[in-house]
């Protein structure tokens, strides 16, 4: 969700009524904390026309990823789906498919690396 409970404070401390809200322009969406130009934009759509845009992660099955430079999977949010995971990966060369790299195997159960004492 975007449009987090912070967020939504912010906007509601900008903004005191619906009306002051559908008058701001783009603008001053984005001078609100925490509402940034990407955001600033999808708001400033929603208020205009009253209808969201469809999201491009609904309902399509994501590739999990891991970052070899961080060590961590990546956001759900940044992962491709599989038609496009390759060019993806190819545009990420510090990337791979996640396969468990964070997990160890400690007795019958895998455990994550950053639970295991001692080593």
């Amino acid at each position: 969700d975007q449009f987090g409970p912070k967020r939504q404070a912010n906007l509601q401390e900008a903004f005191k009524t619906e009306a002051e809200l559908r008058k701001a322009t783009e603008k001053d969406l984005r001078s609100v904390a925490k509402i940034g130009p990407g955001l600033a934009k999808v708001l400033y759509g929603v208020i205009a026309t009253g209808d969201f845009p469809p999201s491009k992660w609904r309902g399509e099955a994501r590739v999990a990823m891991w970052n070899t430079r961080t060590q961590k999977k990546v956001s759900t949010r940044s992962l491709p789906t599989e038609e496009g995971a390759e060019a993806w990966l190819e545009k990420r060369p510090h990337c791979e498919r996640y396969t468990g790299q964070d997990m160890t195997l400690r007795g019958p159960n895998l455990v994550s690396d950053a639970s295991v004492m001692g080593g």
